[in-house]
């Protein structure tokens, strides 16, 4: 999978939690609570259940249902808060979804491809093949070299033949191909000292039924499992025939590739022929007749069973492989068997696309910032990071940990890992270097005892023939030099007929073994171009232990090997890395929620300590970093508790020193007319005044308004000392200020309208009483603050949202000189000429008890509205 395929992979499971997203924003014009949302989905979920389980039932709805319910939690619940936790198990949602579609998808695909090749294999002829034999037959009945080798023929010609038609046409595609050579004379006599074959037997095995695939080949219809073609060729002079060259061509097994030097490849056959990871099976009448791979197969088979034409694929858990099984007849049956991908190749799958999402959403999160907060204005790097450590500083404590576990677990994977594919390399370079000095030791011996008493055979072609077997018996390419570095005898002479290497020995290996006098020597960075390859040489000594020649053996595999392992290797480290980051992620987020619940806890009960009131000590039993801290806490509201006492005790004191000022005051002014009016009165009934009885009539209406002022401000002043005594209860909000304005409705030149435009019933947590005295009062100030000249209009509105309940009351009065409107709460403060001052105090005392806030809006001459907001309480 490239990059492009997963940034485009991320892009879309981006765009699908936008859409979905959205969809549940829009759900929230629904009037249901989340209980009723709840129900709804399961309902939808289980609905779905029975539905797949009685079509084709797959587990991906179930990860998808996931997706949707943890995208609805986080916007019902959490209010779209960021959380760590619910971004990780998006991600591990979409990370399986994605994982398990990948695996299935290279699976459909892998078996689609065994498929084609057990057609190939069972199909009789390739047409590259076909092409390449074509022109093979075509070469020689024009060759002039072969014309001539008929005409004067010779047994020590043969091998000169042979060695031409190899290196002029064998090649490409048919370099794999085992081959024969027969030549036989116009008389249909063998030329060479062979008797096993005859003209005859291959005329007949085209009368037999042989396929012709081209003017001068055929194929054997009865192979199987491998290709097997003779070509009959004459040979022609000025249309007299010389005679006839027979060249059968056998295929090889599937893995020949890997005996060839991978430059010496053609780049489409070995493309097209990797069945490396492939173990195969070719049963004729249920009898194994060739096998090649790893796996091992019965002698007789029973357990594959095959449908004509069609591939049957089967698993078998306990080897972990999968077979898949293609009738190509009644008889013949094919099984390509591949091991199958094992559990740890899946977790780590996931693994990836999980790590994958989260790098992509850091990615588009730091964009998306950059984009917000970066501007022309800001003018170089200095104030780019300031405006980094800003938010850095705002990165939370257990995010904090969180980073520092992940980024010191990964830092030290990197270095272990990093110093583990160093170490790992190394041995690999080290044991290929004592494989092939163990080689050439072993080589140079045998060989040593082959020429013991010949000595250095003469450059000849049956020299050439045996040097070749030689080579095979020891598994290995070699060539031989001579004692002054010239090429004599070589297993590949491709190599050089191509002119890809010199005929010259290696001039380190030459020195070294020659001038230095040296054992052996290797060279394991030996170049061809951009080929690399490894390379050993060894003096070769005869009976008088003198050297004689030398021995190179290249290993043309070294490098391909090296890789391969080296890249099982790094797939195995990322697969096991890959895990282990994300349960050291997991890990993480579990241990920062085990440290920081401490400081959670306490930040809680520090949210509850309240100035003058009982305050729970913290109960902590280890005796920890913690337990000090808390131990210290304690004490602190221990002492603050003490000292809440004494300042309660002196905000009293002084409270109601002021209190007694102002009653004082408050009383002082009535009874100072009072005792001018008892004065005047008694002077008049002494003086015997005729006018004292309406004196007496005045004097009784102003003493009793004096009485009844005298009443109210006690009355005002009990109700604030009752302030403390709030007895809070769930309250329904509108019928309080409904009761309100029915008590004022009826006043002259007064009119109140309340506009109700909540959705839904309003609880809050309050004390009755006090809140219907609250709303009084504020009427109360409204109509008292009206001009004469106008009617008075209150207007009451109230909305709401999930959370708050928010009131306005709004009047036409007079409003509040804007120099007074700080002290408008302050206890004894009064812009009326009577009156106390404790109204709006006690009001905001009464809204603040049921967890409200009051603030106000006044213009002058235009009126006042004062905004009231409280806390709803949930049904």
């Amino acid at each position: 999978m490239s990059w492009v395929c997963i940034i485009i992979l991320c892009l879309v499971w981006f765009n699908v939690y936008l859409m979905a997203s959205i969809a549940i924003q829009l759900t929230r014009q629904l009037i249901v609570n989340n209980k009723e949302r709840v129900i709804l989905f399961i309902t939808l979920f289980s609905l779905y259940f029975i539905y797949m389980l009685c079509m084709d039932f797959t587990a991906f709805f179930i990860a998808y249902a996931l997706f949707l319910f943890i995208i609805s939690y986080n916007s019902y619940i959490q209010k779209n808060k960021f959380s760590i936790g619910i971004f990780a198990a998006v991600f591990f949602c979409l990370a399986f979804v994605s994982s398990i579609k990948y695996l299935k998808f290279n699976d459909i695909k892998e078996r689609s491809n065994r498929y084609v090749i057990a057609q190939k294999l069972q199909s009789s002829d390739d047409p590259k093949v076909i092409n390449s034999i074509e022109s093979l037959g075509n070469g020689i009945s024009n060759d002039l070299f072969i014309t001539d080798y008929f005409k004067s023929p010779g047994s020590n010609r043969h091998l000169a033949l042979q060695n031409y038609i190899i290196k002029t046409f064998l090649d490409g595609y048919l370099a794999p191909f085992e081959h024969n050579f027969y030549e036989f004379n116009a008389s249909d006599s063998t030329l060479a000292v062979r008797e096993d074959r005859s003209l005859q037997h291959y005329q007949n095995l085209v009368k037999s039924g042989s396929v012709k695939i081209s003017n001068f080949f055929y194929r054997l219809n009865d192979t199987f499992g491998y290709q097997n073609y003779f070509g009959i060729i004459p040979i022609f002079d000025d249309n007299h025939i010389l005679g006839t060259l027979v060249i059968e061509l056998k295929s090889q097994q599937y893995n020949y590739n890997s005996q060839f030097p991978e430059i010496l490849i053609d780049g489409k056959l070995k493309n097209d022929e990797d069945y490396s990871n492939y173990s195969f099976a070719f049963y004729n009448n249920n009898k194994l007749i060739k096998q090649a791979g790893k796996y091992t197969y019965k002698i007789a088979n029973t357990e594959f069973k095959g449908i004509y034409g069609e591939p049957v694929i089967v698993n078998e858990p306990k080897l972990g492989y999968s077979h898949l099984i293609y009738s190509a007849s009644n008889s013949k049956i094919i099984v390509i068997s591949k091991e199958k991908v094992n559990y740890i190749v899946r977790l780590a799958a996931l693994s990836f696309f999980f790590l994958m999402f989260i790098i992509f959403s850091a990615g588009l999160y730091m964009l998306i910032w950059l984009l917000k907060n970066i501007d022309r204005s800001w003018g170089g790097w200095f104030n780019i990071n300031r405006s980094l450590m800003i938010n850095a500083n705002k990165i939370l404590y257990k995010t904090r940990i969180q980073l520092s576990i992940v980024l010191s677990v990964v830092a030290t994977l990197l270095i272990v890992g990093w110093s583990t594919f160093f170490y790992i390399r190394d041995e690999y370079r080290k044991q290929q270097e004592d494989f092939i000095r163990e080689k050439i030791r072993k080589v140079q011996l045998s060989y040593e005892k082959q020429i013991f008493s010949t000595g250095i055979p003469e450059a000849t072609d049956m020299a050439v023939i045996n040097f070749n077997q030689f080579a095979d018996i020891n598994s290995a390419y070699l060539n031989l030099f001579d004692t002054d570095g010239n090429l004599l005898f070589t297993s590949l002479p491709k190599m050089y007929d191509y002119g890809i290497i010199g005929t010259k020995m290696e001039p380190k290996a030459y020195i070294y073994l020659k001038q230095l006098q040296r054992s052996e020597y290797s060279n394991p960075h030996e170049t061809i171009g951009e080929f690399k390859y490894s390379s050993a040489y060894a003096p070769i000594r005869n009976a008088q232990n003198q050297t004689v020649a030398y021995i190179g053996l290249p290993y043309y595999g070294n490098e391909a090997d090296y890789q391969s392992k080296i890249g099982l290797f790094i797939n195995t480290l990322i697969n096991i890395y890959a895990l282990v980051f994300v349960a050291i992620g997991i890990l993480a987020v579990f241990l920062a929620n085990q440290i920081t619940s401490p400081l959670t806890f306490i930040q809680e009960s520090i949210k509850k300590t309240k100035l003058g009131q009982k305050n729970q000590p913290i109960v902590w039993s280890r005796h920890d970093e913690i337990g000090s801290l808390i131990k210290e806490y304690n004490k602190m509201i221990s002492a603050l508790e003490e000292s809440a006492v004494k300042l309660a005790k002196s905000e009293r004191e002084s409270a109601w020193r002021e209190m007694a000022k102002q009653v004082a005051h408050e009383i002082k002014n009535p009874l100072t007319p009072l005792k001018l009016g008892v004065q005047l009165l008694e002077k008049s009934w002494k003086e015997k005044d005729p006018n004292f009885e309406q004196k007496f009539e005045r004097f009784y209406r102003s003493f009793v308004e004096q009485i009844d002022s005298l009443a109210t401000i006690a009355s005002e002043f009990s109700n604030f000392a009752k302030m403390p005594d709030t007895k809070l209860e769930k309250l329904k909000l509108i019928p309080i200020i409904e009761q309100t304005r029915d008590v004022f409705v009826n006043t002259k030149n007064v009119e109140i309208y309340i506009s109700n435009l909540t959705n839904k019933e309003v609880l809050i947590q309050g004390d009755k009483d006090q809140m219907l005295r609250s709303f009084n009062n504020l009427m109360k100030n409204a109509i008292e603050a009206a001009n004469l000249k106008d009617k008075c209009m209150i207007f009451i509105k109230i909305t709401n949202d999930s959370d708050y309940v928010w009131v306005e009351v709004e009047d036409n009065g007079k409003g509040i000189d804007a120099e007074l409107q700080p002290k408008i709460f302050v206890p004894n403060f009064t812009t009326k000429s009577s009156g106390t001052g404790l109204g709006l105090a006690f009001v905001k005392q009464a809204v603040e008890n049921a967890g409200g806030t009051i603030d106000f809006k006044s213009v002058e001459d235009t009126g006042t509205t004062f905004y009231l907001s409280f806390p709803l309480v949930q049904e």
